[in-house]
């Protein structure tokens, strides 16, 4: 029995391990290119001083929900659509009091995530179907997952 027990152990061992060495292999976080991180960029806010409190005189609130820890203010605008070059869809504004997100759709299937906080951008998500990646955009880099849907999820830190 004590025999079964550690063969057992071992055949899960090897296949942790394994799963492990194969979402390594297929996902690959690589920093971007400044070219990368300029094409990216392009779907943040064109907006010169684009800070929360500049980013809500543009809007309108539409309601509010609760969450555990706070209330999440919700806003629509047509004036912010001016500064976003890439934006096909009907903007999400949500006002969390420390920061604002706006989500978007683009033309080519690009969901994105935009923060800003008083001092401006804070960062930038986007799912990007054609190159099935994951782009994590800050102020001053960003890193790419590449493979993110044919792989294990991995947690990736903003901050």
């Amino acid at each position: 029995m004590n025999r079964k027990l550690m063969i057992g152990g071992f055949i899960v061992a090897v296949i942790c391990i394994a799963g492990y060495i194969w979402s390594q292999r297929i996902q690959k976080e690589v920093e971007m290119t400044d070219a990368q991180y300029d094409y990216y960029k392009a779907y943040c806010l064109t907006l010169e001083d684009a800070t929360r409190e500049e980013i809500l005189t543009m809007c309108t609130e539409v309601g509010s929900r609760e969450t555990a820890e706070q209330t999440v203010v919700e806003y629509k605008s047509g004036e912010l659509l001016e500064y976003l070059d890439y934006c096909e869809s009907e903007l999400f504004i949500e006002d969390y009091t420390e920061f604002v997100n706006i989500t978007y759709s683009t033309e080519d299937q690009k969901g994105i995530l935009l923060s800003y906080d008083d001092e401006g951008f804070l960062y930038l998500v986007t799912y990007d179907p054609k190159e099935d990646a994951m782009i994590y955009l800050k102020k001053d880099k960003g890193t790419i997952v590449k493979n993110y849907t044919n792989s294990i999820g991995k947690i990736v830190e903003i901050g």
